[in-house]
């Protein structure tokens, strides 16, 4: 955002006004991510808001860098996490290595993506897993937080509870054993979707992302 006193992505300053010529401009609201495809970038004339990372897989397929960055598959070594953009998003969370338990969330536009831990034992909206939290901007008029990190998945154990996606339209984890799939990302927020999990008790699906926005506000008496 370059509203002016606001907080821009990464907890970074406002980014400087924009002046603009005549003429016409180029507006892309970028699409979700899906399965192993980065989400697409979200464009006003020379800003690109670039796309959130994919999550990683257990069978060695790392996450994937972005705006915010995924977060890595359950069993995967430090350092497959995401890693997000200055100025735009945090970094997913690192896998659990220790109990092969679930996976890290994705990064959000204030916060890293939870790290993967032990479902048998932890609460995963509070001390694992969870997507980061998004941001805050009222240049609509009102307060919305958008662009929260997408959960990572529950491998198995007896933790009944979801993953929680960040504040700002992140999607929920999903988990086989318990039968519940992950959800989607809220739709022009730009926001990741929640992990899935594969196993021979079941399968919960991986969600998609949530679509961009490109909000514009200008002063009318400058025209």
């Amino acid at each position: 955002t370059n509203v002016s006193g606001q907080t821009s992505g990464r907890n970074s300053s406002a980014e400087s006004a924009l002046s603009l010529s005549t003429g016409n401009k180029t507006v892309t609201v970028g699409s979700g991510g899906a399965a192993r495809a980065n989400g697409g970038d979200s464009v006003f004339d020379s800003i690109t808001s670039i796309g959130g990372g994919t999550g990683g897989i257990q069978s060695g397929i790392s996450a994937s860098n972005g705006g915010s960055g995924g977060g890595a598959g359950r069993d995967q070594l430090i350092g497959t996490r995401g890693i997000g953009t200055a100025g735009q998003g945090y970094d997913g969370g690192y896998g659990d290595t220790n109990s092969w338990r679930s996976g890290g969330g994705g990064g959000g536009a204030s916060q890293d993506g939870g790290n993967g831990g032990n479902d048998q034992v932890e609460m995963p909206n509070t001390s694992s897993t969870y997507g980061g939290n998004g941001l805050s901007s009222n240049i609509t008029g009102s307060s919305v937080t958008r662009a929260g990190g997408g959960a990572g998945a529950w491998y198995t154990g007896t933790n009944n509870t979801i993953p929680q996606g960040g504040a700002g339209g992140g999607g929920n984890g999903g988990k086989s054993q318990k039968q519940f799939n992950a959800t989607s990302g809220t739709v022009n927020t730009g926001s990741g979707g929640g992990a899935g999990d594969e196993r021979s008790a079941g399968v919960a699906l991986a969600a998609a992302g949530g679509s961009g926005i490109v909000i514009v506000r200008y002063d009318t008496t400058a025209i």
